[in-house]
């Protein structure tokens, strides 16, 4: 009996493994609940992802109709596509649509300082050149330049005076799991299904909002949430870092007028964007604006201070709002809505938790 024991008991542990990859166990995608919100005038809110890569990078195989069809199945509207040190996909003409998904395409360039995701450009940049160099043709080019997983532990920006520079990741997922101690991670691997092991190691990004923020005093820094997916871990065949379930962990969402790479990229420029966790509760139609003086402002603008200026915030269900104020909790409610008086000049910025979970990441408001 204890022999049949011992040779059962490690079966039993690659069969868990094993079926902790299978589709079937990935938790079901929960349906979109929210009310449409008409503040933004003719903007819309479209959903993505931010930082992918296919098989024009060295570390990944994944094809672009394979990425597209992640997208689709994660409800995404558009794809960033970040391949290592080339354009390649581009000039193999696999920029577009795929359906209804848009993907764009950039890359990840592995500069002297760390990794930058560039886009908006038809060719690359020489990546020896100095960081501030780098950053500067980026810019004198036309092009948008985010620093990728500045705070990460395995590789982390080193010139934070380098500029300029669009934005950066102030969540990247790849990190985040990175960040895990790794004698928890492999069982964490085995035996969970992939949607469950990524919302055991989704963490609050302290270090990443710190760093923003301290940014964000000295100037306009646009912030955008991260997947980093490549499809390249497998166990028994099966992926474990599938696209969908990724893609379907943290989205970065745009506010414009169209469906274009053109206005995904001017909006992103602008910092008419937010972060979620869709992995928490699917979102829609999250919306930071401030009104007063008869103006109005999104997330990303500047704004005139005003007697009568008021910050609002509309959630599609309830959450805890926290409103940040130059890197300060400034207001905190648990609610669906909320309205604040905003009468000093600042750097306002949203965070809302959900389930005791972060869930959403707005780009601030200036208040001059």
């Amino acid at each position: 009996m204890k022999k049949s024991f011992f040779l059962l008991f490690p079966l039993g542990l690659a069969l868990l493994a094993g079926c902790a990859t299978m589709p079937f166990l990935d938790l079901p995608r929960r349906g979109r609940s929210y009310a449409e919100r008409v503040e933004a005038g003719e903007l819309r809110d479209y959903s993505g992802v931010f930082h992918v890569h296919s098989r024009y990078s060295h570390d990944s195989k994944g094809r672009f109709d394979e990425i597209a069809r992640a997208a689709q199945k994660a409800g995404v509207e558009f794809v960033v596509v970040t391949d290592h040190n080339t354009l390649e996909g581009l000039r193999q003409k696999m920029q577009g649509f795929y359906g209804p998904t848009l993907v764009i395409i950039g890359n990840e360039v592995s500069t002297a300082a760390g990794h930058v995701c560039v886009l908006g450009l038809e060719e690359e940049i020489d990546s020896t050149l100095p960081p501030s160099e780098f950053l500067k043709e980026v810019a004198r080019r036309g092009g948008l330049s985010f620093i990728a997983h500045g705070e990460s532990v395995r590789t982390p920006w080193a010139d934070w005076s380098a500029g300029p520079v669009t934005g950066l990741e102030v969540y990247n997922l790849a990190a985040d799991i990175y960040h895990e101690r790794m004698m928890w991670v492999g069982p964490k691997v085995l035996f969970l299904a992939p949607r469950l092991f990524y919302r055991s190691v989704l963490d609050l990004p302290g270090r990443f909002l710190v760093r923003w923020d301290d940014l964000l005093g000295e100037r306009k820094i646009v912030g955008v949430g991260a997947v980093d997916a490549h499809q390249k871990v497998r166990v028994l065949g099966r992926p474990l870092d599938r696209y969908t379930t990724m893609f379907r962990t943290v989205q970065t969402h745009v506010w414009t007028s169209d469906l274009s790479e053109k206005a995904v990229l001017d909006a992103l420029q602008k910092g008419h964007a937010y972060v979620s966790f869709d992995i928490v509760t699917p979102v829609k139609n999250f919306l930071f604006l401030a009104e007063g003086g008869g103006k109005q402002a999104i997330m990303g603008d500047e704004i005139d201070a005003d007697p009568d200026l008021r910050l609002r915030v509309f959630l599609p269900r309830t959450g805890r709002i926290q409103i940040w104020k130059d890197g300060r909790l400034w207001v905190e409610k648990k609610s669906d809505a909320l309205t604040a008086p905003a009468r000093e000049p600042g750097i306002y910025r949203v965070e809302v938790y959900r389930r005791k979970r972060l869930w959403i990441i707005s780009n601030p408001i200036y208040v001059r």
